[in-house]
């Protein structure tokens, strides 16, 4: 696998930008927070997704990009002569992830889950052992010299594969442990044999003896079911009988209580008629008293006319007399509103003013700040840097002169006045540094002090004036409702003093009014006695009509009577005799049904032994099943036993067989990028790294920085070789992040030779780094520049 190039749209700090990546040494030089590590960042992102990434998905977008673009990465690169382009992208104002990838012009996967299984599927490597093996990231050449030994060889045996072997222990191992609960649970549920056998016998001999009973049982039951239908029989016909009575007793019942009913109306109707007789007398004597009733009524209807006139009347005078008050208040309230309202006219002026004096502040308070921060940053650092320099001197001043470096061991001599001299000098150009970042940093906390007060008072001030201004608004709109008010007011006043020029003076006598209202009352009583007695005569003809019918009606009753009770002897029926036999009739039937429950109770408990029977039958095969089930699985445990024992040994083999392989390329690096000082390289049992210095054996903490990154620098290749020449894939290019921090130029010279003699291994080899100097010792160079906008550009030169 090798890259062909990469573009960046919206991808953290880059807006649109592009670049190829060629063959051979290859150096991406910018300043420090440009982008040169999110360049790689953006490459694994694409190959991996958001477990590439150093944040969120929703801080990977450019800050300043719109809501509506898209941030997107597209990496061509190329593997075994397939062209590979994976494209990962973030939609929307949600940042909607979404992927695809395309090989040979061919859409191969589509969707973020899909395409990073793909693609670890193609590279065989998941994101972990891709990092690890092929890109050496900023401050962390040393990962694999740092780690515990044991996850030193969890990383080694993922990288290299050899991981799965563990996979396979674990599942072969969480096998036979099923295997061996399964095999308890068995010996658990395991019955005897003989045991169920013979309880099945016993269920047997039950089920013939119940069967016994129940011919007895049944032979029973049937000459009893007939003895009780012959006797259903006779109690039925007793039964029609009764019903037959009971229906004429009943009729006889209903046409007495009709008759009785019918006698009774005869005597009210004809008291009624005696009544209607005597009416007319006292008719004749009410009738002057309802010809006065109907003149009254329409004087009274008059004075009623005219008194809703006056009422009217004086509900309009009241009404123009409370809107003229009303107008009153209104005009008086309106000119002392005129009063406050010309007295508030410049305070949004003032208010506007105030605002910018405290934007200023603000402002000022924020620069104050900033400056604060930076000369408390730069004095904690030279602070921290003038304990560090104390520490040497006083190790220095400790050891004395005729001691040895505890760095490179040769003895100080001469050296020792100079080294110390140097040290004390820097000591106290940093004491004078400190000293001034003092005095500033003092000055702008104070500075810092006076303009939070300042912003305080204007808060205060833009509160109260805020305050006056909200009176002011208010007072504005009560004005405005106010003259709406006044307006409709005086409308109303105008239209009902002309409602009550129309209508005149109305006279009205409330006392006569009165009086003939209680007169009133009294004449319509005798009205409607009046009216009641003539509608009473007018029922008299009808009366007489319904008293004959009544008294024909009663004479038919008397004979429907007479025959319902010569029916009623005819009968013959007994209740006496019909009631004793229903008894005995529910006595044989309840014997009867007893039987029948105990035929049921015996069929029942035949079926319960039946089924017991055959629940014995089957727990005798499931106990001969799980007998053979047992040896099936005895056998199955020893296999896994025996593959566990295979497995194991295999593992410690292959990672025998691989540290002696790695052990060799990083020698071979070591010795070539150290120019021969140092003969040999070696890792022990925990892969922890040793070099041989002039013959003896020395562990990689005892030398210094800069060689101890070299020396994981070559562990690193080593790593990457081993992997490209045992991994289906051919991986040709290798990603160095910051390698040349410790190195002094000779180093640098020696790694960049080095490297070039890797390029028949690897057929890209990228520099990430800040150092100018490396710029003639590359053969190609990708710039990451920063615009004056704040954003990032890819420059390939």
């Amino acid at each position: 696998m090798y890259l062909r190039g990469i573009q960046l749209e919206n991808y953290r700090r880059f807006e649109s930008s592009q670049t190829e990546f060629p063959d051979g040494i290859v150096g991406i030089l910018g300043n420090n927070g440009a982008g040169k590590s999110t360049l790689v960042e953006a490459l694994a992102w694409a190959l991996y997704g958001n477990e590439a990434s150093r944040t969120g998905k929703d801080e990977i977008k450019r800050i300043t990009a719109r809501p509506s673009d898209v941030c997107r990465v597209i990496l061509d690169f190329q593997i075994q002569g397939d062209n590979f382009r994976v494209v990962r992208q973030l939609k929307g104002k949600s940042n909607t992830a979404d992927a695809s990838v395309i090989v040979n012009n061919k859409i191969c996967a589509r969707g973020t889950s899909a395409v990073t299984d793909f693609v670890a599927k193609s590279l065989e490597m998941d994101y972990r052992a891709f990092i690890t093996s092929f890109y050496a990231p900023q401050k962390e050449l040393n990962i694999l010299s740092d780690f515990q030994p044991y996850r030193r060889k969890e990383l080694l045996a993922r990288m290299l594969g050899i991981e799965n072997i563990d996979f396979a222990l674990k599942n072969l191992r969480t096998d036979k442990r099923e295997i061996e609960i399964k095999t308890e649970l068995m010996e658990l549920h395991l019955k005897d044999k003989d045991k169920l056998a013979l309880e099945k016998r016993e269920r047997e001999l039950r089920v013939e003896n119940l069967e016994s009973e129940i011919i007895k049982k049944r032979a029973n039951f049937a000459e009893l079911k007939e003895e009780f239908e012959r006797f259903e029989d006779k109690v039925k016909k007793l039964r029609e009988k009764f019903e037959e009575y009971n229906l004429l007793e009943k009729k006889l019942t209903e046409k007495r209580t009709e008759k009785k009913g019918l006698l009774s109306q005869l005597e009210n109707n004809e008291d009624e008629r005696k009544r209607l007789l005597s009416l007319s007398d006292e008719k004749e004597s009410l009738k002057p008293k309802v010809s006065f009733y109907k003149k009254t009524k329409g004087t009274l209807e008059e004075l009623e006319e005219k008194r809703v006139k006056a009422e009217r009347e004086k509900m309009i005078q009241e009404q123009i007399l409370n809107l003229g008050k009303s107008i009153k208040v209104f005009e008086n309230r309106l000119k002392e509103l005129d009063l406050k309202l010309k007295e508030g006219e410049n305070i949004p002026n003032r208010l506007n003013r105030l605002k910018d004096e405290l934007d200023q502040t603000e402002k000022d308070l924020e620069d104050t700040r900033k400056t604060y921060v930076y000369f408390q940053t730069s004095y904690k650092s030279l602070s921290a840097e003038r304990a560090k320099l104390k520490k040497q001197l006083e190790n220095i001043e400790e050891l004395g002169p005729d001691s040895v470096c505890d760095r490179c061991l040769r003895p100080m001599g001469d050296d020792y006045e100079k080294i110390r001299s140097h040290l004390l000098n820097e000591q106290n150009q940093i004491d004078e540094k400190l000293n001034s970042l003092k005095g500033k940093k003092e000055k702008k906390e104070i500075s810092g002090v006076k303009l939070k007060e300042k912003r305080v008072e204007i808060e205060k001030e833009k509160e109260k004036i805020q305050k006056i201004l909200e009176e002011f608004l208010k007072l504005k709109g009560e004005k405005e409702s106010l003259e709406k008010s006044l307006t409709e007011k005086q409308k109303d006043l105008t239209s009902l003093e002309e409602v009550l020029k129309r209508k005149g003076f109305v006279e009205y006598d409330n006392i006569l009014h009165q009086n003939l209202k209680k007169e009133f009352k009294e004449l319509e009583k005798i009205k409607e006695k009046y009216t009641r007695i003539e509608q009473d005569i007018k029922k008299l003809p009808e009366l007489e009509e319904k008293i004959r019918d009544l008294r024909k009606r009663v004479e038919n009753f008397e004979r429907e009577e007479k025959e319902l009770n010569d029916k009623i002897e005819g009968l013959s029926f007994s209740e006496n005799e019909f009631k004793e036999n229903q008894k005995e009739l529910e006595q044989k039937k309840e014997t009867l049904h007893q039987l029948e429950l105990c035929l049921k109770d015996i069929l029942h408990q035949k079926e319960m032994s039946l089924k017991e029977v055959e629940r014995l039958e089957k727990e005798i095969e499931r106990a001969k099943e799980i007998e053979k089930e047992k040896r099936d699985l005895s056998k199955e445990r020893l296999y896994l036993e025996k593959l566990d024992i295979i497995f194991s040994d295999f593992k410690v083999s292959l990672i025998d067989r691989i540290k002696p392989t790695l052990s060799s390329y990083a020698k071979e690096l070591f010795v070539e990028l150290t120019d021969g000082r140092y003969l040999d390289f070696e890792l022990d049992e925990d892969y922890e790294i040793f070099i041989y210095d002039q013959g003896e054996r020395f562990s990689v903490e005892r030398f210094s920085g800069g060689e101890k990154d070299l020396a994981n620098l070559c562990l690193r290749l080593a790593i990457s070789l081993m992997i490209s020449e045992s991994s289906g894939v051919d991986f040709s290019f290798i990603i160095l992040d910051e390698i040349f921090g410790s190195q002094d130029q000779s180093r640098k010279e020696n790694i960049l030779n080095g490297l070039a003699r890797l390029k028949n291994r690897f057929r890209q080899i990228f520099l990430i780094t800040h150092i100018d100097d490396i710029k003639d010792s590359v053969e190609n160079l990708i710039l990451v520049t920063e615009n004056e906008d704040g954003t990032s550009q890819l420059v390939l030169q």
